[in-house]
């Protein structure tokens, strides 16, 4: 296993055994190609380190043995509302992550809170020194704590509805019926559901309401801007100087 200290705790990881009749070659295909994103990001700092692999020779093997999580994003949140100053680390720390992937030409397409390790953080107290549609939900939660995060109410039937529920209240929030990308497009015509322009970015209203800052609501409305040949890229982004921490 993972040589060095025994008291240092370490995620094992092998490739998935699929109770629903799934291909094993397709699980290990699966796990070989993490593997190789695991080794093409070995050195960068905002990724999860792998710490030593076993391969298939071995006993055991093939498998990863990867540094353990900390506290996650998501029990950070639940714990106590962020500092404005914790919460702009935070979505720095994550926007260098994503900056990292896209200069290898790549996309990172699961990003959400679970997702996202935060070291050090005191579950007790603000700490200023924390780096690692989230800034939303973390904008929400420090001025209504107890109320679910943007989407986060969503339980209705299976996944599939509520993915499609989501998928429904975003198009309408976002008014994606008068935007040419989405609009013009066969495939996204026709899964858009009936406009509600009278509805479109009402969230940015219910944050002003709840005492979310002009400044922050006009920032998100920029980043979050659905036309993506208009949004601002993660180096624009980071270069806007929001994120700064005084």
């Amino acid at each position: 296993m993972a040589r060095g200290n025994l008291d240092i705790e370490y995620i094992v990881k092998r490739p998935s055994e699929d109770s629903t009749g799934g291909s094993s070659s397709n699980a290990l295909s699966a796990f070989k190609y993490e593997f190789e994103m695991q080794k093409l990001f070995t050195k960068d700092p905002m990724t999860r380190r792998l710490v030593d692999y076993i391969p298939d020779s071995e006993p055991g093997g093939p498998m990863m043995v990867l540094e353990a999580f900390t506290d996650t994003l998501w029990e950070a949140r639940n714990a106590r509302p962020f500092t404005m100053n914790e919460i702009k680390w935070i979505m720095k720390g994550i926007l260098l992550g994503i900056f990292t992937v896209h200069l290898k030409g790549l996309v990172y397409t699961d990003l959400k809170m679970e997702n996202i390790a935060l070291g050090g953080f005191d579950y007790s107290k603000p700490n200023e020194n924390v780096r690692d549609l989230i800034l939303v939900q973390l904008l929400q939660a420090q001025v209504d704590f107890k109320s679910p995060g943007m989407y986060d109410s969503f339980s209705i039937g299976t996944l599939g509805e509520k993915e499609k529920a989501i998928r429904d209240k975003l198009a309408i929030d976002f008014d994606l019926a008068s935007v040419a990308f989405y609009a013009e497009d066969e495939q996204c015509a026709q899964v858009l559901p009936p406009p509600q322009p009278e509805e479109a970015y009402m969230w940015a209203n219910e944050m002003v309401e709840k005492g979310v800052p002009g400044e922050d609501i006009q920032f998100l409305v920029e980043i979050l801007n659905p036309d993506p040949n208009c949004r601002l890229t993660a180096r624009e982004i980071l270069e806007s100087g929001y994120l700064d921490v005084s």
